[in-house]
């Protein structure tokens, strides 16, 4: 009988060991997290439908302004501003996606009082916070249609353009995500931090020339504008945007090089930072949290 009763216990702790030590693959984190966000995407109608009427409304409004609007030292049509408008949307929208997704994450985890469980359990933090900006990504891709349409009918662009334009989109959306993780984790610090998000946010649309060339803007912001992966990003897809007639600050192979350096420091110092929060959760306690 204690013999039964020692073999029992050995089994159950060798279950709990494994239940509990086992830790979920990045991967599952990222696609559980990720299909998570797309069904509350899909639960609420009416957020999607003024989605497509914000889109609506914003290239209505660029279409006034290119009848308006002229640039110092360029000869621009009005077809040519509003292009170029619209060029300047695409990062502004997947770039909110990426910043304010893990941001948003984080408050309604600390909303429902969840937060404890995700930085207890045996999985990766990152993925879970990327699966978020994936699926913002994804919703801001389906608005973005109606973007695609204008660009198209405005500059008639070629299939090879418009992939390009894709492309640098999904290349800067994995540049900028890990500062959106980074910025996540002052949410997680500071509780509030929307203020901040969106100064660095606004700072980094006006210096990238979002709303003005870059060549227009005195030369102390020219040279804050090469530190932001707005300004590459959105140069490059401006220079598919008017079909290879737009004049690059520098040759596009350096352009997307800085592009991609940019990345690079931005997920090692997310990487340390998430580190750190991660210690100071621990030796502070979850009531951090």
């Amino acid at each position: 009988m204690t013999m039964m009763t020692s073999q029992t216990t050995q089994t159950m702790h060798k279950s709990i060991d494994l239940g509990f030590s086992k830790q979920t693959s990045f991967s599952s984190v990222l696609r559980i997290s990720l299909v998570r966000d797309l069904r509350i995407m899909m639960r609420y109608k009416a957020n999607l439908i003024g989605g497509f009427l914000q889109i609506g409304v914003f290239m209505f409004i660029f279409s006034i302004f290119a009848t308006a609007a002229t640039f110092r030292g360029m000869d621009l049509t009005s077809s040519e501003i509003y292009t170029f408008y619209l060029s300047g949307m695409t990062l502004i929208f997947f770039g909110d996606a990426v910043l304010y997704s893990t941001v948003n994450t984080v408050n309604q985890e600390l909303y429902n009082g969840t937060l404890e469980y995700v930085y207890s359990s045996p999985s990766s933090r990152y993925a879970y916070f990327l699966g978020g900006v994936v699926a913002s990504f994804i919703k801001n891709l389906i608005f973005y249609i109606q973007m695609f349409i204008g660009l198209v009918l405005y500059q008639d662009i070629s299939v090879v353009n418009l992939t390009s334009i894709l492309l640098i989109t999904l290349v800067f959306l994995i540049v900028l995500a890990p500062m959106g993780v980074m910025i996540a984790m002052g949410a997680i610090m500071w509780k509030q931090v929307a203020q901040i998000t969106a100064m660095v946010n606004i700072v980094m649309q006006f210096m990238s020339g979002i709303f003005l060339p870059v060549s227009t803007l005195p030369t102390v912001a020219q040279y804050i504008a090469y530190l932001v992966p707005f300004t590459f990003a959105l140069d490059l897809v401006r220079y598919y945007s008017f079909g290879g007639n737009w004049d690059l600050l520098m040759p596009k192979e350096y352009e997307f090089a800085f592009l991609l350096l940019h990345g690079v420091i931005y997920f090692f110092a997310t990487r340390y930072l998430l580190g750190r929060v991660e210690r100071y959760a621990k030796k502070q306690g979850l009531h951090l949290l």
